[in-house]
């Protein structure tokens, strides 16, 4: 059996599930289900469409740091007081952009049991 294979599934059954555990797995493991039909249509670009799509997630991930950043300079202005509650990378790399063209003062709230 091919790791991404596709039929018409039964009720109740993921379509997700049945095309990456293989159909005697899914009966061993959830008799309820009944006979699963044999698999006969190989799907084979499955796996590099989902690969392309983690791709793209991860890709939106690496650029949202930067993208909030870049923001910094339009949401904060020249002598501002800044207060935030935690100095995280992000909130790091979203004042440090901004003091790149603003000037403004920046109190940092210490939260502790």
């Amino acid at each position: 059996m091919a790791p991404f294979e596709h039929n018409a599934f039964p009720s109740g059954v993921s379509g997700v599930w049945y095309c990456v555990i293989p159909p005697s797995l899914l009966r061993t493991t959830h008799p309820a289900c009944g006979d699963l039909p044999k698999c006969t249509e190989v799907i084979p670009e499955l796996q590099d469409r989902v690969l392309e799509a983690i791709g793209e997630q991860k890709a939106e991930v690496e650029q949202s740091q930067e993208l909030i950043a870049a923001q910094g300079v339009s949401k904060i202005h020249n002598d501002e007081v800044i207060v935030t509650c935690a100095m995280c990378p992000l909130v790091l790399a979203f004042l440090t952009k901004a003091a790149t063209q603003r000037k403004f003062h920046v109190i940092v709230a210490e939260r502790a049991p």
